[in-house]
């Protein structure tokens, strides 16, 4: 019996990964925006 929770749990850690990074991505786009403007 394969063990689906387990993959399930792995893909929504992926999935939050995912989001974090993407996240983190965009706050450092914003920081860099600051500092350029002076």
């Amino acid at each position: 019996m394969p063990d689906i929770t387990g993959k399930r749990g792995l893909s929504a850690r992926a999935r939050l990964l995912k989001r974090t990074v993407t996240s983190l991505t965009c706050l450092e786009g914003e920081v860099e925006d600051l500092l350029s403007e002076d």
